[in-house]
């Protein structure tokens, strides 16, 4: 039953497959540790609300975080050398507006590999 999980400054650095059992996870804060991909079983948690992972090592999002659009209420990502998200997608610092999040979202279905090494300073 748990619903929050705060591992904050803990020198995480993967997130395991077995997350996706936490079914009742509002909020997964993994800020300002070594994380350097996310699974995509992440997205299996219909009750996340909050997904916490800036400053840490991730290069790439899954697609599969599209499939969490319509749940997801926060999703913090900045401060991650991001090298596939192009800057056309990204919102601006505070907007969270659905139409806003669209073009990210979009992405994020059709995730390619390539792309341009950015420093991503966002808060989705």
């Amino acid at each position: 039953n748990l619903t929050k999980l705060q591992l904050f400054r803990n020198e995480v650095i993967a997130i395991p497959e077995s997350i996706a059992q936490l079914s009742k996870l509002e909020c997964l804060d993994l800020r300002h540790n070594k994380v350097a991909g996310i699974t995509p079983a992440i997205s299996n948690i219909k009750s996340l609300r909050r997904l916490l992972l800036s400053h840490n090592m991730l290069t790439y999002l899954p697609g599969q975080i599209a499939d969490m659009e319509k749940t997801l209420e926060v999703l913090s990502i900045y401060g991650n050398p991001l090298t596939t998200l192009p800057p056309d997608v990204i919102p601006r610092l505070g907007d969270v507006h659905p139409l806003v999040l669209a073009p990210l979202m979009s992405y994020l279905r059709n995730i390619n590999v390539g792309g341009k090494e950015e420093d991503n300073r966002v808060k989705v």
